[in-house]
Order: structure tokens, then sequence, then C-alpha cells
């Protein structure tokens, strides 16, 4: 089963880092906000593999961050991690999608996500 990997940064307003997916209709979810991650790799653990993707997509050198919750998809699993960080969008070397926002609570719960991100974001507030 494939395994994936996500990561809340959340400032200090207690808004969330959400990532605008590519507008390719070759990719699933195509100009839909997604949370930030990807695909654990083989041989990877979770906590590597989204160092990794954090690396690739933004150049952050991710350190100092903890499991959020791992939820068992019918497709796959995936871990999602949380993180403080307070990131000047504007300065990020993005590598993936068309852009990166910060969101409030009430945004997200009202947006439609890509893939489960709308049940992980419920979750998040519910649970946080």
């Amino acid at each position: 089963m494939e395994k994936s990997v996500g990561i809340f940064f959340e400032n200090d307003e207690g808004e969330i880092l959400f990532l605008l997916r590519d507008d390719k209709p070759s990719i699933l979810y195509p100009n839909q906000w997604d949370v930030l991650g990807g695909v654990v790799e083989n041989g990877e653990t979770a906590k590597e593999a989204i160092a990794r993707e954090m690396q690739e997509e933004l150049e952050i050198d991710l350190k100092n961050f903890e499991v959020f919750k791992v939820f068992n998809w019918p497709e796959k699993i995936e871990t999602i991690f949380y993180k403080k960080l307070n990131l000047d969008i504007n300065k990020v070397n993005l590598h993936e999608g068309q852009r990166i926002k910060y969101f409030s609570k009430k945004e997200l719960l009202s947006m439609d996500l890509a893939f489960y991100d709308n049940e992980i974001v419920k979750d998040f507030f519910k649970n946080k």
C-alpha cells in the first residue's frame, strides 16, 4: 500500500500553509489547494520523506516537527506532521505547485481541498 506524508505549518495567527497545485489536466486535483507533502519512497521513513519533500518543494531544512496523526485511507497510509512556522512566503523558492498561502481555520473549513485534505483539516482543528 502506498504511503504519503504531509505537514501543517502553523503561523502565530493560527493559519495553516497550503500549496496551490499545478493547473495541469494530467495530475490529480489540478488547480486545487493541497497540504504540503508527497509520497514516501522505498526504504524511507515518513519522517525522512517529509524532510526530503520540504527540501525539494520549499528549500526548507525541516527540523523539530512532530506527528499530528496517521490516517488509513482506502488506498494509502498518510502521516500528517505539524510544526509552528512563520514563513515569509514571498521569500520561498517554490519548486512545485503555483504558490503557497496561509489560510485561517474559517477559510480552510469552507474550501474544496484536494485529496482527503478536507477531512484532515476538520480533524486537525477538532483535536488541536
